[in-house]
């Protein structure tokens, strides 16, 4: 008789305590509605914490082999969370790879396009700045490793300086500081090659000294600048 009474007792308890955490998160909910805590704020921060989660967990398993559920009990979150701030887990891994661009980037100016070597040194620096981040270049190893990149690039990251490398070559063409001879994706295939071949396959240059490695930009941006300057056709060049 005592037991039965026991469990009662238990039963309710317990009923009454999810009765109370119910009631509690119903209060906070409201509570913010009242008083109006800044959404971005709150959304930040959320968003923040499944950024960081979600690049550790793509970096240890690559694309195919992480999973939003890994990803949210990395974060301590619940998954349905995630999918309030990121529409898929192609959408997790773009927004994953801008977080990593634009941390490494918030410091650069725009890419100049008043030189050609201006345009040059400021493209190599920013591409060097980026891809020197192990987390970046994991990401990008990964990312080769999927039968359709496609799916990786979005617009929000295309605008980037890193991406955009075509628009900038076309922009120069026309103000006929970049050779009008070839054609510009041409151009920006040699471009996107030299400055990023530096961090990748067997290149090793990220762990070269400061020294090493600035000698290293100068002579990516030489042999860009030669590339890509308007061609003298009096020397029979064309």
């Amino acid at each position: 008789m005592r037991l039965t009474h026991a469990k009662k007792y238990i039963i309710a308890y317990i009923k009454q305590k999810q009765y109370i955490e119910r009631s509690f998160s119903f209060m906070i909910e409201c509570s913010s509605n009242i008083f109006q805590v800044p959404n971005d704020m709150k959304k930040n921060t959320t968003k923040d914490t499944i950024l960081k989660s979600a690049l550790k967990v793509f970096i240890a398993k690559g694309f195919a082999g992480a999973s939003i559920s890994q990803i949210a009990k990395t974060a301590e979150i619940n998954q349905s969370l995630i999918y309030h701030h990121f529409q898929s887990k192609e959408d997790l891994w773009v927004c994953v790879k801008k977080y990593c661009i634009d941390g490494a980037t918030k410091d650069f100016r725009p890419v100049r396009h008043d030189t050609l070597e201006n345009f040059v040194h400021d493209l190599v620096e920013v591409r060097f700045s980026v891809y020197a981040k192990p987390n970046m270049r994991m990401l990008v190893h990964w990312q080769a490793l999927e039968p359709n990149t496609s799916q990786f690039y979005a617009p929000s990251i295309m605008p980037h300086p890193l991406f955009d490398i075509p628009e900038h070559i076309r922009a120069l063409q026309v103000s006929k500081l970049v050779r009008s001879d070839q054609d510009y994706q041409v151009l920006s295939g040699v471009v996107f090659g030299l400055a990023s071949y530096a961090f990748f396959d067997f290149a090793n240059s990220y762990n070269l000294s400061k020294n090493q490695r600035d000698s290293h930009k100068k002579l990516i941006c030489d042999i860009l600048i030669q590339s890509l300057k308007p061609q003298d056709k009096s020397n029979g060049i064309k």
